[in-house]
């Protein structure tokens, strides 16, 4: 039994509407069914927690009832919270084409399945006090040529929703209609085989509703017409399926009855025929606005080029969003034609841009504040294993500062799209990393490339107190006095994470901009007194006095930076003297780098993972500066080069290559510890010591071992390795079953598959068995059991 959340959602194919909605639902905390005809094409959500996949057909009996009995099982107590009617065919054919079985099959699957399936699922949803879903068409609201059947099936399945909805409403079921229009989905792009009946009945097709005497003959240009739009190559604007996906969700778990519109063109088609309190002269003019760019983008986008190349006589007239005059005549464009619009009309687009692009963006906060999350983490897990002491945290924008920032940027920027928007404001998503120590702002910056696709990096450091916005000057108060100090200090990075760094579910928010600011800790307490008080004053602009307070603290930051980082001095020469372990990896890397300073001159300066150094000494014995200063010594003098390669891989091989003299380096002695070995021996077992040995070389695979910094693992392993992994003996935790059959060819396997590693030109791999071997001595009792 379980009280979590439950949503069963239809049609979850790759690509569609039901994947983007069962990973989005998943992020929120629910468990999810999710279900296609073909289980094996669900490969999108494969490995995601808390999802069940079943195999359903909504026209097979059969497959709901067994829908109906696995849930039931899973939840334990006969109640479904969500239940989602997603999946369905889109069709086109032009109406007198049609076959019957053809409309009777189209209606089986968009209109009888949903129904069947809420029969089904109704007694599970009283129980939860539920939400019925019913995921319909814009199709339905409008009579488009070729799809008839289609939008048909659709408006009967909102007729039916809606009486559900009133007949379920007194028993605490809500029911919800979400009326969809143009969406990046599979299901509108898959007829690329479409084809016309050999003998098509109609003599003409109609290429304008606005005209229907406006034709040419279909053997001339019908079927690729329909097909195109088929294919979605209808010219209309396709709203993205993960962002389809979250209004969605965020309308069902909000409990919204009746009817929702979304997706590209939707909210002129509601527009164009929902009934307002308006008056109907008004509301004539707006259904026909909306009725005819519909059309217009729909009809006349795709059969222009077979029009005018068919029927020279048939001039097509395309409107376009230039602000004023007309494009046609000599050097313009015969497709374009645009009105004078009226004044204040601008103003009235700039504004209702503004606002639809905030509306999209609180839509789509859950996106940016994970995209700003998994940042920050990725940030916070580099710095620690690089000892830099920080304060890293994230956000995405809050929406009412949006707006504020986009109003106050519009008139320099003047914004004609959503687009226009995005790619001037790169801080949607945002990372702050407030060192302790400002002297390491460098060695961070020089960090971060290795974490992200580096985009833009800016050094700010004005010689103004309000350096805080370039490019924005023009808002400042003016005043007589000037700064002292240098203000605003920091340098800021524009990067994505990168899709090859994520996985499979996540790789969406792969190119995501993201802004990362580092700063010391009190350069960025400073600024946000500093914006708030220049940018948002409350009574006029700030006095000449007020500025002078404001730039005197910035030079106490200042002092205080240069104090900082004399502490951090008088740290590392405190600790070095030291005899108790390290007690974190600040400590370490402070004792480190008196062996391995850092070098801004040195572009190939690379401290690598503290946290294994410091999992290793401590393996060792050896995690105090006492013992540490002579492996160090001895270290710097044999290496040279310290920068060849990253300073914790090379001091880890230098010490995994001095134990080589007191210690075998092979599978019959696995252990870095002599002790260790010893209690492995006396136990005399072949098939205990073949098991320890390839845990250490799976620990040894592990990406954490192996991988960049990213996680990435690039390392061609040999034959051995896909002969373990596929026996099953590459695992990081249970236990081995070794059939005695075969006990020789693994004993030769793990052999040459250690003796790779060990023999090794490259230090990582030799590193790698290294921490295998020290992961493998932490977990021996756990291992010679």
């Amino acid at each position: 039994m379980t009280s979590q959340k439950t949503v069963l959602i239809t049609g979850c194919s790759d690509g569609g509407i039901g994947s983007a909605l069962a990973a989005t639902f998943q992020q929120r905390g629910f468990h999810v069914f999710a279900t296609a005809r073909d289980p094996f094409k669900m490969n999108d959500l494969k490995g995601l927690p808390n999802v069940s996949f079943l195999t359903l057909d909504v026209v097979n009996q059969d497959h709901i009832t067994a829908a109906v009995e696995a849930v039931s099982k899973h939840t334990g107590h006969g109640s479904l919270d969500c239940l989602i009617n997603n999946a369905g065919r889109n069709h086109f054919m032009p109406m007198l084409d049609e076959s019957l079985d053809a409309i009777r099959g189209i209606f089986e699957i968009n209109f009888i399945g949903p129904i069947a399936l809420t029969k089904a699922f109704a007694p599970m949803l009283l129980k939860a006090k539920g939400t019925a879903v019913f995921i319909t068409s814009t199709s339905g609201h409008l009579n488009i040529p070729y799809m008839g059947t289609y939008a048909a099936s659709k408006m009967s399945t909102e007729i039916a929703a809606e009486t559900l909805r009133l007949e379920m409403a007194p028993f605490g079921v809500n029911v919800l209609e979400v009326v969809t229009g143009a969406v990046k989905s599979m299901g509108q792009t898959y007829f690329g085989d479409f084809k016309l009946p050999q003998q098509s009945s109609p003599n003409y097709v109609v290429v304008s509703r606005l005209d229907p005497t406006l034709y040419c003959r279909p053997a001339l240009f019908t079927e690729p017409i329909i097909s195109g739009r088929a294919q979605g190559n209808d010219g209309l604007p396709r709203m993205d399926t993960l962002e389809y996906a979250k209004a969605v969700v965020h309308e069902i778990m909000e409990r919204t009855p009746g009817r929702v519109w979304y997706g590209g063109f939707a909210d002129r088609v509601k527009m164009s025929t929902t009934a307002t309190s308006v008056p109907q002269s008004t509301m004539l003019i707006r259904g026909l606005v909306g009725f005819a760019s519909l059309t217009v983008a729909m009809m006349v986008a795709t059969s222009t080029d077979h029009v005018s190349e068919r029927c020279p006589d048939y001039k097509v007239v395309r409107v376009t969003d230039q602000p004023t005059g007309s494009a046609s005549g000599e050097g313009g464009s015969p497709f374009a034609v645009a009105k004078a619009r009226p004044k204040g009309h601008t103003a009235r687009m700039a504004s209702d841009l503004i606002n639809d692009f905030v509306e999209s963006y609180e839509r789509e906060l859950d996106f940016y504040t994970l995209v700003a999350s998994l940042a920050e983490e990725r940030c916070r897990q580099a710095l620690a294993n690089n000892g830099i002491p920080a304060i890293v945290t994230s956000r995405a924008k809050r929406p009412d500062r949006l707006a504020e920032k986009i109003k106050n940027r519009n008139a320099e920027k003047q914004y004609k799209t959503h687009q226009d928007i995005r790619k001037d404001l790169v801080d949607l998503s945002g990372v702050r990393i407030a060192l302790y120590f400002p002297s390491q702002e460098a060695q961070v910056a020089m960090l971060l490339p290795k974490l992200f696709i580096v985009k833009e990096v800016k050094k700010l450091g004005s010689t103004t107190a309000h350096a805080l916005e370039p490019g924005n000057q023009s808002s400042l108060p003016e005043t007589t006095y000037h700064n002292q100090f240098a203000g605003y200090r920091a340098t800021h990075l524009r990067v994505e994470l990168g899709a090859d760094s994520l996985a499979s579910d996540r790789r969406r928010y792969g190119s995501a901009m993201i802004e990362i600011q580092v700063a010391s800790l009190l350069m960025h307490a400073w600024s946000e007194v500093n914006h708030d008080l220049a940018y948002k004053t409350l009574n006029g602009n700030l006095s000449d006095a007020e500025v002078r307070m404001l730039d005197g603290i910035n030079g106490l930051v200042r002092t205080g930076e240069i104090m900082l980082n004399q502490v951090r001095s008088s740290m590392e020469s405190r600790i070095a003297t030291q005899s108790k372990p390290f007690t974190n990896y600040f400590e370490l890397g402070a004792f480190v780098q008196q062996y391995a300073p850092y070098d801004a001159s040195n572009g190939k300066y690379r401290m690598g993972s503290l946290s294994w150094l410091l999992y290793v000494t401590k393996h060792l014995g050896i995690d105090n500066p006492q013992a540490l200063t002579k492996r160090l010594s001895a270290w710097k003098l044999s290496v040279g080069d310290t920068m060849r390669y990253p300073v914790v891989q090379s001091i880890l091989d230098f010490l995994f290559t001095s134990l080589k003299k007191t210690n075998t380096n092979s599978p019959s002695s696995p252990f870095l510890l002599e002790s260790l070995n010893n209690e492995l021996a006396a136990k005399s077992s072949r098939v205990t010591t073949m098991a320890v040995a390839c845990r250490i070389l799976a620990y040894a695979c592990d990406s954490s071992v192996v991988g960049d910094e990213k996680g990435n693992v690039n390392i061609s392993f040999p034959s051995e390795y896909n002969f373990l992994l596929d026996k099953g003996y590459l695992n990081l935790e249970g236990t081995l079953a070794v059939l005695e059959d075969e006990q020789d060819s693994l004993q030769e396997t793990v052999t040459k598959f250690w003796s790779w590693f060990a023999e090794s030109d490259d230090p990582q791999l030799r590193v790698a068995l290294g921490i295998g071997r020290t992961r493998g001595g932490n977990h021996a009792k756990e291992l010679l059991q």
